[in-house]
């Protein structure tokens, strides 16, 4: 019975520390204080070329599956749609739980799916992969992490399978203690941010040389650093983890599309900067070619399978083509055109890092830090390099305009002492010009200063339209020192005559229109006051008769006349409380009991033709006492001022006298220029002003 028991128990410990053994594969051992195990000659892997194995088979009986060691170089099948599995058992022989982190430092990979075993039994199983969105990892991080965590005097298997659809493969792989694993991610994510903080630096740096220079290939250097940086950012993890990590498809097709575009700006690039338009015209075409290739990349990379295969290797193929292209283009220019030394330079650093980087990612080479961060060294320098080579073409164009400039200022100074002489000649001859313009100006302010006093004195003194009107207000403000703009008050009997009128332009030529004005005025009224039991005395007469004045007077011959007025008359019968008012383009505000009457006139100046061919209307209305009337021209409602520099306009204005119209009207002249000084504000006046109004 003893036997039976000791027979049973040694069975136990062959099945939970000797299963590996029997299989042939190497266990590793571990306690609580292990820092870090070397993978490589300890873990096997097999290559699915069906992709149908899966975990069930592989724990129910793996002996029937032929799997290798991995070795030296590690695992790097290159460009492979075969699904690996990986598989490794630690014997945990301490005292205390051993905790470490396993992981795979590559982050473009499909599909990562880790399985943790004790004996034939799955204890746990994770999924990863950059086809699931990040957040779904159990460690953020830009690599793909998986805890493990071995009970003392345990034996725990794994099993971790990848597949990259057609797309190059590697699979690094660390297991390390957890406090060594932060501390040596730490110190690698600060040498990124150094990394990366240069590439933004030489990014920030030529985006100042094409705002100073606005040379386009400033741009495509800048375009290309962005794209660049986008590309090692997303080879490094750190795309996803930080820009997008809810788009699983982007941060799986973006690698490519960024690779092209980087290429793309990079050929736009040196053949401007190279001038191989100029230097090397013939190779033209195959810069074109090399365009269009890059161009279908770019298209390929946004469609899946296989389609999106091939788009992965001609980008990383084409990225050899363009390097050693630019390269062999820079060799035959540099002899005549000495920038493109720094440019050759750059490049065979270049050459260096993505050969390094391609055999990587085809499985030439294995996988170590010179061929996993050799293209990260090549990129930084030739950015360097071609950041130096940039500065030197920027301080070349400076020195070249420098000479220019100072060849063109030696040249003005050579015109300017031939022409100074003449200047000294001329500047007397100006001086006396100058004098005589002087006093013709001040003889031409002096004439136009009696030409005021002469239409001030055509116009109704202020003593005679006291005597006509009750209460009333006269806003008149000429832009010129003569106006176009006049007013005409009479009085005939009991008859009250009101006129505002506005002349053809402004200055001296409305002047003259004005006084012609007052001058037919004066003798039509005169005239047909007499006739006046006729009715032929009203507004609209007036208008009809100073209208045919004006054509008679200004027209010589069959020419179309463009001079005219627009006036509006106001006729007041005392007697039978009644206000007749006619327009010529002129409009008439009534109030009575606060209520406004619009009185609106014909749309045609006195003058023209088509106030010849039909007469003006004659407009009647009952008055009362205390009524207000008001008559002006369109200078004030023309004005232009305001936050948005704008005209007044009518509306605005009418809504001011309906606001003012009940005060006194001295006030309300008052209210009207102070209205608008403030509207005006620093606009120049561009019209003539003339605004009528009075009591009954």
């Amino acid at each position: 019975m003893k036997h039976k028991y000791f027979k049973g128990f040694f069975l136990l410990l062959i099945m939970l520390y000797g299963w590996p053994h029997l299989q042939g594969i190497p266990v590793i051992t571990v306690d609580e204080n292990t820092q870090q195990i070397g993978l490589k000659s300890r873990v096997f892997y097999l290559e699915d070329t069906s992709r149908l194995i899966q975990i069930e088979d592989l724990s129910s009986d793996d002996r029937s599956y032929p799997f290798c060691t991995v070795g030296p170089k590690g695992l790097a099948p290159g460009f492979t749609r075969s699904a690996y599995w990986i598989r490794f058992s630690i014997n945990n022989r301490g005292s205390n739980p051993a905790e470490f982190i396993f992981g795979i430092l590559y982050p473009p990979i499909n599909s990562i799916q880790f399985y943790e075993l004790e004996g034939k039994k799955i204890l746990s199983a994770h999924a990863g992969g950059e086809l699931l969105c990040f957040h779904s990892r159990k460690i953020k991080n830009r690599n793909y992490l998986f805890e493990i965590t071995i009970p003392p005097q345990a034996l725990y298997s794994y099993y971790i399978r990848v597949y990259n659809n057609g797309e190059t493969l590697r699979v690094p792989m660390i297991l390390m203690n957890k406090t060594r694993f932060m501390a040596n991610d730490s110190m690698e994510m600060a040498v990124n941010f150094l990394y990366y903080g240069f590439l933004l630096f030489a990014l920030i740096f030529n985006i100042f040389l094409f705002i100073s220079i606005k040379d386009k290939i400033y741009v495509f250097f800048s375009v290309y650093i962005f794209f660049l940086t986008l590309f090692l950012m997303n080879i490094d993890g750190l795309s996803y983890q930080l820009l997008w990590p809810s788009h699983p498809w982007w941060s799986n097709h973006s690698n490519i599309i960024f690779v092209a575009l980087a290429n793309f700006f990079l050929i736009n690039f040196s053949r401007d900067f190279l001038r191989i338009r100029i230097y090397s015209p013939q190779m033209i075409p195959v810069v074109n070619i090399l365009l269009v290739l890059i161009a279908i990349v770019f298209v390929l990379a946004f469609t899946d399978y296989p389609y999106f295969v091939y788009s992965t290797i001609g980008a990383n193929y084409l990225s050899l083509i363009n390097t050693l292209f630019i390269l062999w283009i820079s060799i035959r220019i540099m002899l005549r055109y000495q920038p493109a030394r720094l440019f050759f330079i750059s490049f065979i650093l270049l050459l260096l890092g993505v050969s390094l980087y391609v055999s990587r990612n085809t499985g030439v080479l294995p996988n170590n830090p010179l061929t996993q961060y050799g293209v990260k060294l090549g990129l930084a320098i030739q950015v360097l390099f071609l950041s130096f080579a940039v500065s030197d073409r920027f301080r070349r164009i400076l020195e070249d305009t420098s000479k220019s400039l100072e060849q063109l200022v030696n040249e003005r100074t050579m015109e300017i002492e031939m022409h100074k002489q003449q200047i000294v000649e001329q500047h007397g001859n100006l001086e006396k010009q100058h004098q005589q313009i002087m006093i013709q100006n001040r003889e031409i302010r002096d004439s136009l200063r009696y030409a005021q006093r002469i239409q001030q004195a055509s116009l109704p003194s202020e003593k005679d339209i006291r005597r006509i009107l009750k209460e009333y207000f006269i806003f008149f403000k000429p832009k010129d020192i003569v106006s176009g703009d006049f007013y005409w008050i009479t009085k005939k009997d009991n008859i009250t005559i009101i006129v505002a009128a506005d002349c053809t332009g402004h200055g001296v030529p409305g002047a003259f229109m004005s006084m012609l004005g007052v001058a037919f005025l004066n003798d039509i009224v005169n005239r047909m006051s007499m006739q006046y039991l006729e009715n032929r005395l009203t507004p609209a007469g007036i208008l009809n008769e100073m209208s045919d004045y004006i054509i008679n007077t200004l027209t010589h011959s069959h020419d179309i006349i463009k001079d005219g007025i627009d006036a509006g008359i106001c006729m007041i019968d005392h007697n039978k409380m009644q206000l007749q008012y006619a327009g010529a383009n002129n409009t008439l505000f009534y109030f009575s009991s606060g209520e406004l009457t619009e009185l609106r006139g014909n749309m045609y100046y006195l003058g023209s033709l088509a106030g010849r061919k039909q007469s003006f209307k004659n407009h009647t209305i009952k008055i009362s006492r205390d009524d207000t009337v008001y008559l002006f021209t369109d200078g004030y409602a023309s004005q232009f001022g305001g936050r948005e520099n704008t005209t007044f306009k009518m509306s605005r204005l009418r809504e001011l006298i309906i606001h003012i119209q009940h005060l006194p009207m001295k006030e309300q002249q008052g209210e009207l220029e102070k209205m608008l000084d403030s509207w005006q504000n620093d606009h120049e006046q561009i019209d003539d002003i003339l605004i009528i109004g009075f009591r009954i």
